[in-house]
C-alpha cells in the first residue's frame, strides 16, 4: 500500500438492533482497499463504540468511541489502542453501500 496523502480509512457497517457488525480496511487511492480488520460494537444512538483488532507484526487492540450528528451525517469521536488514553480522530462521512 501506497502511503501519503492519498490514504484513507473505510468502515463497511451493518447495524442490527444495538449491534454493528463490519469491517475496517485501510485503502490508498493508488491501490484500493488492500488491509481489512473485522469490527464489532454496539450502538445506543447517537453513540457508537466499535472494536477490532490489528495484527502488522503486533497485536493493536483498539476502540472507536464515537456519536453520530444527524444534521452532517457524520461519524466523530476518540480512539484508544491497547489501553492508552484515547486521542481524537477525524470524522467519518455516511455513505450509501455500492
Amino acid at each position: 500500500m501506497q502511503s501519503g496523502v492519498d490514504t484513507y480509512a473505510e468502515f463497511l457497517l451493518v447495524q442490527r438492533g444495538t449491534t454493528v457488525n463490519g469491517t475496517f480496511s485501510l485503502c490508498s487511492a493508488l491501490d484500493g482497499c488492500t488491509v481489512h480488520y473485522d469490527v464489532t460494537g454496539r450502538v445506543v444512538f447517537p453513540r457508537v463504540v466499535l472494536q477490532w483488532t490489528e495484527r502488522n507484526g503486533e497485536r493493536y487492540d483498539v476502540t472507536f468511541d464515537a456519536r453520530v450528528t444527524q444534521a452532517a451525517d457524520t461519524l466523530a469521536g476518540t480512539m484508544a489502542v491497547n489501553g492508552q488514553p484515547p486521542g481524537p480522530t477525524t470524522a467519518f462521512r455516511r455513505t450509501a453501500a455500492p
